[in-house]
């Protein structure tokens, strides 16, 4: 009979569609998703009116038409090929590249969650090429732009697969990237960084002193205002759902996003009065804030507040540092794309700190000094908490002996045994049941040393803790068992072995979503399969009336710049609610494993991004020349480009020296503002009475001074 299960689970997913698949999402996730990709789309005209409000005037249509384009060329191609390449499943997938789903399109009951997929990493693709245009603002050929943004797809989309593909190389290893700060703004930070370079400055750019002025600082607020709407749907819509507890997520992301930005913002405000001699820079306060936006998007929702200000600081700091750099490097990004776009601590005091490092001389020196064992922090953080959190064994021994309490629960309830299980500590644990360690004992949320094991795949502590006693098919207060939670996160050998101890395998949480659910919802395709041997039932309907086949089809990818990037490595807690980090970083306990990681992704975005940067414009500047020629950025984009004039910018004096030796660049345009028909009519119909007005004034005025002859002699006289 199983055999027969298990070649049902394997059939074509379309036939299995029409089949199973009974309003299978979870309609409020749907929801979410579709909302936070509608408002993610207006992000593109923040970026057109902040760089509109970058460049000089007579370029500002220029620039939101490659806003355009960018969205029209770039979306079709990502449509056709490029969604494909990030995340499709035929064969020929392989960890590089997805391969499969060209000219995305979906049928009957699957074209929800398929569109609704594609619409969401649609807003991020659109995204990640509007950042090159800032970059090459001003003289860009338009046509020669229009054909990068079309070929431009693939830039983004192998680093997308490679970070939240199921397939990808750097998602298998752990990489965290919540809303993208690699994928999406060090992806297209490192182009619009290649691209620049390439281009060359501004004709006269390096001939003044200073950066040159905004044209429309209103405008370039305006942006600011709406990416950081934008902002806060770009990092709580990652969570890609509210549904279950997902909403808590959403909500720790929307907080560190703002919190960040407002350390961000208040640094640039300083750091512009000092650098400026007590002058507000508005392009200095706009760059912070995105430095900050940028540098929290990569861990949002597994990071704290309170590292979020430490996060945009730094983030900001680098915007700032980075746009006197380029200059001296004698780059030119007209709007600071590249500076913007590309560049937990335990307990603060010295013991606690000692005993996570496992410095035993330390903690031994304390204790005989008089300083007790049991002593716990606010948060009720034990020296015990501590040394188990990092696996020091002998330092444990040393606290137990001491009179360190085995079952002391912190704030939330985790007791020293919970804390080492739940980092995979397998000596400790060993250690502090043989001293009486409740192998039960639950924290707050009911949560048990075995659950918190099971759902990070400690498979040598859930042998341990089964062996001395520990329930397994024990519920926590959303009815989730141990095998649940292993099943949701792919732990296949854990789920196996719980299994054989007893595990029901059809039990099911608040929701009736049963082990075989979470495991087809999060693509685990062997973690199915041994459940599916174990006599999971394929035909219970969870809340939503989704069997575990249907919930198979509706599986997706959940999971700026280098330093978020990077901060991620650093501040990551584990991710206990989504599983959206399997790594804590540096400052929560968990090594140096996710930052080195986290480095990869950033070496690998780069890497990729700067060399096909580099070949596209290359190759594209010898079908048509990339850069605009020196008269059409004399003149400006809108007048050669769109026959668009502006009055009062300097384009009327450019044009009429330049004519004298190119006759066709006088188009004999009008200027914006004016309106052609209005001017004509005025003349045909008002020229003639006011010409007549003003001969009748004349001559009554001639009349008066006959008439006054004497009083006007009388008068010039006395005025002589």
């Amino acid at each position: 009979m199983n055999s027969t299960v298990n070649d049902t689970w394997d059939e074509d997913a379309s036939d299995l569609l029409q089949d199973e698949y009974d309003d299978g999402w979870v309609w409020d996730d749907a929801t979410w998703i579709l909302c936070s990709s509608f408002i993610i789309f207006t992000m593109q005209t923040g970026f057109g009116m902040l760089e509109s409000g970058c460049v000089s005037l007579k370029n500002e249509v220029n620039i939101m038409m490659k806003n355009v384009v960018d969205v029209v060329l770039g979306g079709i191609t990502y449509w056709a090929f490029g969604y494909g390449f990030s995340y499709g499943s035929g064969p020929g997938t392989n960890p590089f590249f997805g391969f499969g789903d060209w000219f995305l399109n979906a049928e009957g009951k699957a074209i929800g969650p398929v569109f609704t997929t594609f619409l969401f990493q649609l807003s991020f693709a659109t995204t990640a090429t509007t950042i090159v245009s800032g970059g090459i603002a001003e003289r860009c050929n338009f046509y020669a732009y229009c054909l990068f943004s079309l070929v431009n797809t693939v830039v983004y989309c192998f680093p997308a697969g490679w970070l939240w593909g199921q397939h990808g190389f750097l998602k298998n290893l752990g990489a965290v990237d919540i809303a993208g700060s690699g994928g999406v703004h060090l992806v297209g930070g490192s182009s619009a960084f290649v691209a620049a370079s390439i281009m060359g400055p501004r004709l006269g750019r390096w001939d003044i002193s200073g950066d040159p002025p905004m044209g429309s600082p209103t405008n370039a607020c305006i942006g600011l205002f709406m990416l950081w709407w934008g902002w806060m749907a770009f990092n709580a819509g990652s969570t890609f759902g509210i549904s279950g507890r997902k909403w808590i997520l959403a909500a720790k992301a929307t907080c560190t996003t703002m919190v960040s930005s407002f350390a961000g913002g208040i640094f640039s405000i300083f750091h512009s009065l000092y650098v400026t001699n007590g002058k507000l820079d508005i392009l200095m306060l706009i760059n912070g804030i995105l430095g900050a936006l940028v540098g929290v998007t990569g861990g949002c929702a597994i990071v704290t507040p309170r590292e979020a200000v430490f996060i945009g600081i730094i983030g900001s700091f680098l915007a700032n540092i980075t746009a006197p750099l380029l200059i001296w490097l004698k780059i030119d990004d007209a709007v600071g794309a590249t500076c913007v776009h590309g560049a937990y601590g335990q307990e603060d005091k010295v013991l606690w700190l000692a005993a996570l490092d496992g410095d035993v001389d330390t903690v031994k020196a304390a204790v005989n000094g008089g300083v007790t064992s049991r002593l716990a922090n606010e948060n009720g953080l034990t020296l015990l908490h501590a040394a188990a959190m990092g696996g020091h064994l002998s330092l444990v021994k040393f606290l137990v002996e001491n009179g360190a309490g085995v079952n002391r629960k912190k704030v939330k309830g985790e007791t020293p045994l919970f804390i080492s299980s739940a980092n995979g500590r397998v000596e400790v644990v060993k250690y502090l049941l043989e001293q009486g360690a409740k192998v039960d004992k639950p924290d707050d949320d009911k949560w048990t040393p075995l659950h918190i094991s099971a759902y990070h795949g400690h498979l040598g502590v859930v042998q341990l803790l089964v062996e001395n006693g520990a329930n397994v098919n024990l519920e926590v207060d959303e009815g989730a068992t141990p095998v649940l939670f292993a099943s949701q996160n792919g732990h296949t050998e854990v789920v196996k072995y719980l299994l054989e101890k007893g595990a029901n395998p059809n039990n099911y949480d608040n929701v009736r979503r049963t082990p075989l659910h979470m495991a087809a919802l999060n693509g685990h395709k062997s973690v199915a399969q041994v459940l599916l041997k174990a006599g999971a039932r394929t035909n219970i309907r969870d809340g939503n009336g989704m069997t575990p086949k249907a919930a198979a089809l509706s599986s997706d990818n959940r999971f700026g710049g280098m330093w978020g990037m990077l901060a991620v490595g650093l501040f990551a807690e584990k991710d206990e609610l989504e599983g959206f980090s399997q790594y804590a970083g540096l400052f929560h306990g968990g090594g140096f494993y996710l930052l080195g990681v986290q480095t990869l992704c950033c070496v690998c975005f780069i890497a990729w991004s700067s060399l096909l940067t580099y070949v596209l414009i290359k190759s594209i500047d010898k079908v048509i020349h990339f850069r605009m020629t020196e008269i059409e950025e004399l003149v400006g984009a809108d007048y050669c480009e769109h026959n668009i004039l502006h009055p009062g910018v300097g384009v009327t004096r450019a044009v009429s020296v330049i004519k004298r030796f190119d006759k066709s660049v006088d188009l004999g345009l009008i200027p914006v503002g004016k309106n052609k028909g209005h001017m004509e009519f005025l003349e045909r119909e008002y020229a003639a009475r006011l010409e007549t007005a003003v001969h009748r004034h004349a001559m009554t005025s001639t009349r008066h001074r006959r008439t006054n002859k004497v009083d006007h002699i009388s008068f010039d006289t006395t005025k002589c």
